[in-house]
């Protein structure tokens, strides 16, 4: 219906101990698509995690964000089942107006917390998955999401939370 500025490449929602999930190991993975993908980990059978992204040691607990970007080396210090978790990817020019903003320098994985807003929108974006293909949905789904990723940015930072600024301004400087 409108285009979007920042439509989604691909969406992926993963259940804890699905049949499709399979274990992961320690071996370091490049993450090498011309893409972003920012994956929220919600609930697993592991009280947390330990990861290392470009050389910087991560110890995250459920649930947690980690933002995944191009050419960036990924190692996990134990092996892991897969988190229930939700996938946002983007494709590189999309995003590209968000480069020269702090959105890519800050911490690349981070602890946040979902109040009753935050999982009605998850829960809102997962019910919209079957149907994605249906008239409209695409459109909104890619609000839906960025709306999920202005919610969760500002635990980035807790200090500039506490502040009462912080990512979400830098997403609508950005955006005007």
């Amino acid at each position: 219906m409108f285009r979007f500025p920042y439509p989604l490449r691909k969406i992926g929602y993963y259940l804890e101990n699905s049949n499709s999930v399979r274990r992961k190991w320690t071996t370091p993975i490049t993450f090498r698509r011309d893409e972003y993908q920012f994956a929220l980990r919600l609930t697993s059978i592991c009280s947390g995690m330990s990861q290392t992204i470009n050389g910087k040691k991560y110890d995250n607990t459920f649930p947690h964000v980690i933002l995944k970007c191009p050419g960036h080396l990924y190692t996990n210090e134990h092996p892991y089942d897969t988190p229930e978790s939700l996938c946002i990817s983007y494709q590189a020019e999309v995003i590209r107006p968000f480069f020269p903003s702090d959105f890519f320098t800050g911490p690349l994985a981070w602890n946040v917390s979902l109040p009753p807003y935050t999982l009605k929108l998850i829960q809102t974006i997962t019910e919209n998955l079957p149907v994605s293909q249906d008239c409209y949905v695409a459109d909104r789904l890619d609000l839906l999401c960025l709306q999920l990723i202005e919610e969760l940015l500002p635990y980035r930072n807790r200090k500039e939370q506490a502040g009462g600024r912080g990512q979400t301004d830098s997403i609508r400087k950005i955006a005007s």
